[in-house]
This record gives structure tokens, C-alpha cells and sequence, in this order.
């Protein structure tokens, strides 16, 4: 089997992932296999060779280099640099060059311990001095930024990381609501507690299917069962729709766009990595309710961090009122869900609801204010739909859209701002708004409130197309699955 393309092969005998670079894969060198692994290796590269990345084993150079107060060999690679000219390339002076961790090793990675350095081209003439830098003594035109500043692919990525903030957000505010009351000394023992956590968790639209509404004391893996779900959405790396996977997503927008970003917001962005992650992070499925409870509120402080650094240290340009825009959009959205879901079925039973949808919202203490500790449906919609002065409320959020919306309109680019989606959203946001309230939370023979759910619903309707009708205008290289 020597000299073939299988002694090459770069593949993790555990696991064998995929040839990507994505899969952190070891490259094994099949002339040191032995027989029984060579066999299992063949095995496996008929089984599946699209799987296999092969390559000549070459035998490198060595160069002195100076490590551990002495001189010692070191394998060693020459990367250089290509610019077009023309028809033709130039070769640039000079490249990188990285060394391996020890002679020994045939493999020259930074992952195996190598290092590197630039390699320069010294020169037997004088350097020249011409730089494309203008003189620090030549004036400068002013300027204020205009819309042109901001690339459609740069305004993608800044519009879906205040989505993904927001959504981030949203979902930490929810799952750290049921597991207080999961943990707490009531453990959400009577039904309708147990039946209010349900009904929230159903605003989340989980794939997965919840606990029943039932009693949980004579059902104690239910309730079990509906903590490991609650640390699931929270921890788990293959759930697309985690808190963890929701940061990742946040942190990749903000990474294709760093370069428009302040040095302390990318300090917090930074953060997304590690905000949704326990001590033991190898298996999360042996966290406490206590871990997680301690990952929620860091979380939600993290990202009112970035809230805060966005409000006080963004120029207001068209990056930040994309940011604002994604932000309001996927704001409302869950506010009218969590109306949809709490409110218009509301029975007498249920009002634990009420006081759950209050602390979601961080609304709570403005209601207490308010009403003392009466709930009633009618002041807690008031409350989270019509108060303008509310930050949480859905007019605050409608207000402000409206605002960026405006801004970006009027800008020299936005002859192809979707008025008629934004006419559409404004229209469903007035009807809505212009409704008496008490008559919205009279229930009907059925128990549920009809005329709520049926402006609710074009509201739900008219935030998402008018989200992606922002998509298919500024942003037409999106990715499919951010048009949804």
C-alpha cells in the first residue's frame, strides 16, 4: 500500500468527519498506519471518499531558528503573495513563513505548535518613500457620511445582528421567566402556573413538543422533562433554535462588519461565544438550574450592554438605523406573539399569564406603579400595545421604526424604500391602536377575543413581509433563509 494516495489521507480515525477545514480534522499519514488501522482506514475511504482529502507528503526544508535560548532545525514553509497586473501576476517581495513545532513533525500547522514569521526582501537600493497616504500637512475635504458609506452587504449583516440581539434577547427573557418559577419553592405546582408556563413556552414556537397542560404534581418527569427541554434551548450546540446557537448567529453578522464597529462594541460582541456556556461545556446536559439561571442573567446583561454602547456611541448614519430597524422589527414580532398567545385566549384561570408577560416584557414595576397588583387584561394591554412611553410596548416600537424608516427614505439611495410594505405595517399598527381596549379584552361566547386575535394577526402578518421586502430591496444577495 505504499506510496499510494491512501498513505496521505487526512482524516480523524474517531470520528471521520468531512475533507473541510471547518472539522479541525489531524492529517494521518497512512505509510505509519498499521495493518489493522490501514484496513480500517480503506474501509472507510470506499465507504464514503467523498469524505477524504489527500496530498503528497513532500520533503520539507529546514532553517535555524532561535527558541528555548538556542538555535535549533526547524521544518519550514514559504508563503508568498501574487498581485495582478494586467494579463499577469507579480510575485510580491517577500511572504510568511511558518516553521513547525519540532523537526520530527512532517506537518507544519499553527494548530500543531508551529509559528511564523514575515519574510522580507531587503533591498540594495534606496526603498522608495511614494505612500498612497495623503500628507498629514495636505487639507482634507470634511464629511459627514452619507448613505452611500454603507454597502447593501454591510447593511445585511448590521440589520440581522440587531434581529439576532433581539431575538437573543427575547428568548433569554422567556426561558429565564419558566425556570424561575421551575425552581422556585412553589415549583410551579399549580396548574395554572403550570398551565401559564406552558402557554409561554408555546409563543417561543418550539419544534419540539412541550409538557401537556396538566397538574404536574402527579406528573413529576413532566416537569423534569420541561427543565432539560428549558437547558436544551438554552446550551445545545445542534439546536438551530438555542440561545447559544442565536449568539453564534449574532456574532458572525457583527464579525463580516468589525470594520464599522467601535472597539467597545466588539468587546461585547466578543462575548457571544462564551456568554451561553457553563464551567463544563463538554456536556452541558450535566448543568444545574442554578448554572443556567447564572448564564440567563449574564446574558440579558451582555446584550444591554450592547444596546447601551449602540445608543451612545454609534454615529446615527444608515448602519445604525438598519441596526434600529432590525431591532424594532424583531421586537414587535414578539410582542404581538406573546399578545397573540397570552392574551386572546385569556380565562380566569389563567392570570399568571398576565404577570409572566409583564416580566418578559421588564414591564412589571411600571404596572405596580400603575394598577397596585390588580391584573386584569385590559391595563396589561394597555400597557405592552398603546403606551408610547414605554420602551417595550409595541406603539414605542412602531414610533421608532417609523422614524428610521423615514431617514432612510428620504436618503439620495432610497428611491426603492418599500413604502407600500411600510404603508402596510403602519395601516395594521393604526387599526390596531385606534381600537377601544376594553372592547378588544371583552372575551366572546367562545371565551377567546376574536377582534384582538384578528389585528393582531395582520400585524404578524405585515412586520415579516415588511422585513423581507427590505431584504429583496437592499440586500438581494441574502441568503435564502433570512428572507423567511
Amino acid at each position: 500500500m505504499a506510496n499510494t494516495w491512501a498513505d496521505y489521507i487526512n482524516i480523524d480515525m474517531e470520528n471521520a468527519p468531512p475533507a473541510f477545514p471547518s472539522t479541525g480534522m489531524e492529517p494521518v499519514f497512512g505509510g505509519k498506519l498499521s495493518v489493522a488501522d490501514r484496513s480500517k482506514l480503506l474501509a472507510r475511504m470506499h465507504e464514503h471518499p467523498q469524505e477524504f482529502a489527500g496530498q503528497d507528503l513532500l520533503d520539507l526544508s529546514t532553517v535555524p531558528v532561535w527558541s528555548d535560548n538556542k538555535l535549533s532545525p526547524r521544518r519550514v514553509v514559504l508563503r508568498v503573495y501574487l498581485a495582478a497586473a494586467g494579463d499577469s501576476w507579480v510575485v510580491m517581495p517577500g511572504g510568511l513563513a511558518r516553521v513547525s513545532a519540532s523537526l520530527d513533525s512532517p506537518v507544519v500547522s499553527m494548530q500543531r505548535g508551529g509559528g511564523s514569521k514575515d519574510v522580507w526582501v531587503l533591498s540594495d537600493k534606496p526603498v522608495d518613500t511614494f505612500s498612497l497616504q495623503r500628507p498629514r500637512n495636505l487639507p482634507v475635504d470634511l464629511n459627514r457620511g452619507t448613505s452611500s458609506d454603507l454597502p447593501s452587504r454591510a447593511a445585511d449583516h448590521i440589520f440581522w445582528l440587531g434581529r439576532y440581539a433581539e431575538r437573543s434577547e427575547h428568548l433569554a427573557r422567556v426561558l429565564r421567566c419558566i425556570l424561575n418559577r421551575l425552581t422556585g419553592e412553589s415549583g410551579a405546582s399549580e396548574i395554572a402556573e403550570w398551565d401559564s408556563l406552558i402557554t409561554l413556552y408555546d409563543c417561543l414556537e418550539s419544534p419540539h413538543i412541550p409538557p401537556a397542560k396538566d397538574d404536574p404534581q402527579g406528573h413529576l418527569d413532566q416537569a423534569r422533562d420541561f427543565e432539560q427541554e428549558i437547558l436544551s434551548r438554552i446550551f445545545e450546540d445542534q439546536r438551530g433554535d438555542s440561545l447559544n446557537a442565536m449568539l453564534n448567529r449574532a456574532g458572525r453578522a457583527a464579525a463580516h462588519v468589525r470594520d464599522r464597529l467601535s472597539s467597545d462594541l466588539q468587546r461585547i460582541v466578543s462575548q457571544f461565544g462564551t456568554v451561553a456556556k457553563v464551567s463544563d461545556s463538554s456536556a452541558w446536559g450535566y448543568a444545574s438550574a442554578g448554572d443556567a439561571l447564572a448564564v440567563l442573567n449574564r446574558c440579558i446583561a451582555t446584550l444591554a450592554s450592547l444596546r447601551g454602547i449602540e445608543m451612545e456611541n454609534m454615529t446615527r448614519g444608515p448602519g445604525w438605523h438598519f441596526l434600529s430597524i432590525g431591532r424594532r422589527v424583531e421586537r414587535s414580532v414578539h410582542l404581538v406573539r406573546l399578545l397573540r398567545g397570552i392574551v386572546v385566549p385569556l380565562g380566569p384561570q389563567d392570570w399568571p399569564a398576565l404577570e409572566m408577560l409583564l416580566e418578559v416584557a421588564d414591564s412589571s414595576m411600571t404596572y405596580r406603579s400603575r394598577y397596585f397588583t390588580t391584573l386584569q387584561p385590559a391595563p396589561v394591554l394597555d400597557l405592552m400595545m398603546n403606551d408610547d412611553t414605554n420602551p417595550r410596548a409595541l406603539a414605542f416600537q412602531m414610533n421608532d421604526l417609523v422614524g428610521h424608516c423615514q431617514f432612510l427614505a428620504s436618503a439620495p439611495s432610497g428611491g426603492g424604500w418599500p413604502i407600500l410594505q411600510q404603508k402596510r405595517m403602519e395601516e395594521a399598527a393604526s387599526n390596531l391602536f385606534n381600537a377601544d381596549v376594553l372592547q378588544l379584552c371583552t372575551p366572546g361566547e367562545d371565551g377567546t377575543r376574536k377582534l384582538l386575535n384578528e389585528l393582531l394577526t395582520a400585524m404578524d402578518q405585515a412586520l415579516p413581509a415588511f422585513s423581507n421586502a427590505i431584504t429583496l430591496t437592499y440586500f438581494s444577495h441574502a441568503e435564502l433563509e433570512r428572507v423567511t
